[in-house]
């Protein structure tokens, strides 16, 4: 990805920290699916340089996750152990992450203090519970089988072209591992 490109992810995200869980929904032409996976804990290394995301004093830390090396910027003002993606572990919000390859960017945008506490409330559709691991095989097959996949779905030959064009484009998934 290059920097000042926006990605729109077809997958989304949930935190239960109560539980160490991470949620991950994701689509697969023509279902959606979802797996649960524990938290990992990442092994940050700080760094010693520092810098300023959105008005912040940030910090910098190291890691190594999902086969990228990656570097984040994050706020000790911001006394929240969390992040973009599956990154968290630090003492403070992680503002700016990216992989050193510059594939990958995460970066606030913007910061809003809720006046009062909210749940966060999972999306009612239905998906087909499996695991991180069948979803990956799941979703390898789609790659190589994308034809005949979209005429499954129904639709016509023109967009069944592009959604070809598209799945070749995404071959460089955030976790290689």
């Amino acid at each position: 990805m290059k920097p000042g490109h926006i990605t729109r992810f077809l997958f989304q995200i949930y935190k239960d920290h109560k539980n160490s869980k991470i949620i991950y929904f994701g689509h697969i032409v023509p279902t959606r699916f979802k797996y649960e996976e524990e938290m990992s804990e990442i092994k940050w290394n700080l760094g010693t340089d520092t810098s300023h995301v959105l008005d912040y004093a940030a910090n910098q830390a190291f890691a190594s996750y999902g086969g990228r090396e990656w570097v984040v910027w994050y706020a000790p003002a911001l006394p929240i152990n969390d992040g973009p993606y599956k990154f968290s572990g630090l003492p403070g919000l992680i503002l700016k992450a990216y992989d050193t390859k510059e594939d990958y960017i995460f970066e606030a945008i913007s910061i809003e203090k809720l006046k009062e506490p909210t749940d966060i409330e999972m999306s009612e559709r239905t998906a087909v519970a499996t695991t991180r691991r069948n979803f990956l095989k799941a979703e390898d097959n789609l790659r190589y089988d994308i034809i005949n996949r979209v005429k499954e779905a129904g639709v016509g030959n023109e967009l069944e072209q592009r959604m070809a064009r598209r799945m070749l484009k995404r071959n460089n998934p955030i976790e290689l591992e």
